[in-house]
């Protein structure tokens, strides 16, 4: 009976070294349309996740993540400081355009 106490025990003090949180929400252009496949990252870790078709995201993130790094093609990457608050919605802004694009193609015969 002793074991089983020790068990779990230890059981309930590493519970607490592997906290976590889920962070949920949904990724917007400037005109509320849902980015497909933008990505979220946990800064400072190897965490992440990618919107599914309507922008929507499901992050479960280490309890000391503070920040999450939102990007996407097209678009600034924005950082979003994290609060109590654990349902995000980040409207994104358009990144920079290019002006012109080069393409040069080669053949083989």
């Amino acid at each position: 009976m002793k074991q089983f106490y020790g068990l779990l025990l230890a059981l309930l003090c590493s519970a607490g070294l592997y906290s976590q949180t889920t962070i949920t929400g949904t990724i917007v252009d400037a005109d509320g349309f849902p980015l497909v496949g933008a990505t979220v990252t946990a800064k400072g870790t190897s965490v992440g996740t990618v919107a599914d078709f309507d922008g929507n995201f499901s992050l479960t993130a280490p309890e000391e993540v503070t920040t999450l790094v939102f990007s996407y093609t097209g678009y600034e990457t924005q950082e979003v400081t994290l609060g109590t608050e654990t349902n995000i919605e980040v409207t994104m802004a358009e990144g920079v355009a290019l002006d012109e694009i080069v393409v040069t193609g080669y053949s083989v015969t």
